[in-house]
């Protein structure tokens, strides 16, 4: 009897060291699932965050390829307009070329025809009566007629350097000029003597007749168109110092400076 007691008890001990157990077991098992929930429920949050951020990204996506698009199209509009704007620079200039050569023709064109015109006799007449009215009232062998030449000619002979030089630096790169064509520099009027200006006309003649004393013209010619003939002479005369160097700008610059009362002598 007391044996099926004890056995009793000790089966009702390992019952309630089983049920302990289980009910240990039940709860720890409860927490895994309470914290595997959990840990769904943030999976699943940050599922639908990253759902939602990537909808967003989508969107944008979407977005900058529009934008992409958009640029694209302005980008072949510019160089369409690029395009357009250079060719149309290249017929101003081409234009401009064209008006600037009509221009040039017309006033080359104008000014040989005044200097084929009797107007340009009359006005070079008016001129040189000028210039004579006030070299006659010199004294006898003064040198005014070679001193304001002298200084007339080499201002005009710079002047027209730098006309022929700014000319030749308008030459495309590469062109060359033939050698025969390149004179060498023009001498100054003041180391030049008066014949050589003049060649065998009127002023050989006069100078013959006067006196040369200490280098200076002691008699003046005898009649005032003869001096207006020699003065004309001196003038046109210049052009022809160097003709390679200026063959007819020189000429045309030396006329219109005349003209204008610049160039006296």
């Amino acid at each position: 009897m007391i044996e099926v007691v004890g056995q009793k008890r000790g089966r009702q001990a390992a019952a309630d060291e089983a049920m302990k157990a289980a009910e240990a077991k039940q709860k720890e098992l409860q927490e895994e699932v309470a914290q595997l929930t959990r840990e769904l429920e943030e999976k699943e949050n940050r599922c639908a965050a990253l759902a939602a951020e990537k909808a967003s990204q989508e969107n944008r996506c979407v977005a900058l390829e529009a934008n992409k698009a958009s640029l694209s199209l302005e980008v072949e509009s510019v160089s369409a307009r690029v395009v357009e704007l250079e060719g149309e620079k290249y017929d101003l200039i081409q234009q401009l070329e064209v008006e600037r050569s009509d221009r040039v023709r017309h006033a080359e064109g104008a000014v040989e025809s005044f200097k084929s015109s009797p107007d340009f006799t009359v006005v070079a007449m008016e001129r040189m009566e000028e210039l004579t009215a006030a070299w006659l009232k010199t004294e006898p062998g003064a040198q005014w007629m070679v001193k304001e030449g002298t200084k007339s000619f080499n201002c005009r002979l710079f002047h027209a350097q730098q006309v022929f030089h700014d000319r030749l630096a308008q030459l495309p790169k590469g062109f060359s000029l033939p050698d025969p064509w390149l004179p060498s520099s023009l001498p100054l009027l003041g180391r030049v003597q008066p014949q050589s200006l003049s060649g065998r006309g009127e002023l050989e003649r006069v100078g013959r007749r006067g006196r040369r004393r200490s280098g200076r013209w002691s008699e003046r010619p005898e009649s005032r168109g003869q001096l207006s003939h020699i003065q004309c002479g001196w003038t046109f005369r210049l052009g022809r110092l160097n003709p390679p160097l200026f063959p007819h700008s020189f000429t045309n610059t030396c006329l219109s400076l005349f003209l204008r009362n610049d160039l006296s002598f």
